[in-house]
């Protein structure tokens, strides 16, 4: 199951990646991706804009392709082995004693856009040494490699996009 939701993160989050980079450039996609990135927008923005449509308010689709890569990293970062060792969470212990800590912290890193920070800095995780551990703790490493599946995936699309007659 693990391995389920892994692999199905990384796909939602290679086609948010091309579907922001193909509307912020205007990149031309040929035609099995254009109706793959259809389908994609049709079901995540039909979520994503949920809350928006409950007020008569929809979202620019740039801004819904940004918040799903923020709550893959957001999804990524809970995830992430012995978060609770972090230091910011040692300084904070209270906030691991709230039931259901772990969903309202991937809401929080999920709505505010804090998810895309975790994305972007599993790319050069940092670890750090202190008195609690003898060896540095990477927290990180299993977003590091999320990430870098989603941003290879999206240069292998376009790698692949370009060598193929564009709509």
């Amino acid at each position: 199951m693990k391995d389920t939701r892994r692999a199905l993160s990384i796909l939602v989050g290679i086609f948010s990646l091309v579907s922001l980079i193909q509307q912020l450039f205007n990149v031309g996609v040929f035609e099995v991706a254009r109706e793959a990135l259809g389908f994609y927008r049709t079901i995540a923005y039909f979520f994503l804009g949920f809350p928006a449509r409950l007020f008569g308010y929809s979202f620019p689709h740039v801004f819904m392709d940004y918040w799903a890569l923020s709550f893959i990293g957001a999804a990524a970062y809970v995830k992430a082995n012995n978060i609770e060792g972090t230091r910011f969470f040692r300084y904070y212990k209270n906030l691991t004693s709230i039931p259901y800590w772990k969903l309202w912290l991937f809401l929080v890193f999920g709505l505010t856009g804090i998810g895309i920070i975790v994305l972007l800095s599993a790319i050069s995780p940092t670890t750090y040494g202190d008195e609690f551990h003898e060896e540095p703790p990477v927290v990180m490493r299993d977003a590091a490699y999320n990430a870098l599946a989603i941003f290879g995936g999206a240069i292998v699309f376009f790698a692949l996009n370009a060598f193929a007659p564009t709509v």
